[in-house]
């Protein structure tokens, strides 16, 4: 009863899985606060951090094994791995991705006061370089280490544009496509769009 939550930085995953886990019963497992608290131990922003990650896997392996060992070790209990590589690690999971455009996720990310020090940005434009760089960095990581592209939407089950629709019908979409995808995983339509512009 897993799933696994991936998605470009601004889509929500944060705001879905705080809807969703007490709405629907599941445990929110989420490697993003993992990273930013070894960020902001190192007294790193999230780009430095992810270039220090291009050259010393230890973090990245830390939290992908405990990943694959949790989804191993409790397989029947509901859990929502929120993670960009979850999809990879977590057997068994409904693997759904939140896509939104860069200029969505330039003023989500600039509006958002909890990402903390770690995110800082000039303006608009120094954002959205900085997002592009970390997408660009951690894609580049996961291809070196894994062999995987983790913005390859054929990697999921479900694609959900969150542009236009509230985090609240976010979750509700993804709890009923979760239920369609357990009565025939392998007749699910992959990938299922679903809100595309």
């Amino acid at each position: 009863m897993h799933i696994s939550l991936a998605g470009r930085l601004g889509s929500g995953k944060s705001t879905l899985a705080k809807i969703f886990c007490p709405k629907y019963g599941f445990e929110h497992y989420y490697t993003g606060a993992i990273m930013r608290q070894l960020a902001e131990e190192r007294g790193m922003s999230a780009l430095e951090f992810n270039k220090m990650c291009e050259n010393d896997r230890t973090a990245d392996y830390m939290i992908d094994n405990k990943t694959t060992e949790v989804s191993r070790a409790r397989r029947d209990d509901k859990i929502l791995f929120d993670s960009r590589m979850a999809w990879h690690f977590a057997e068994s999971s409904f693997k759904v991705y939140l896509y939104v455009p860069i200029e969505v996720s330039v003023k989500r990310i600039m509006g958002d006061s909890s990402r903390g020090n770690v995110e800082e940005y000039a303006d608009a434009a120094d954002a959205e370089a900085k997002i592009l760089a970390r997408m660009q960095s951690e894609s580049l990581r996961y291809r070196e280490f894994y062999g995987v592209d983790n913005h390859d939407l054929n990697n999921y089950d479900l694609i959900l544009c969150t542009t236009s629709i509230s985090p609240e019908e976010a979750a509700d979409t993804i709890w009923r496509e979760f239920n369609i995808y357990l009565e025939n995983p392998e007749g699910y339509p992959k990938p299922k769009k679903l809100y595309m512009e």
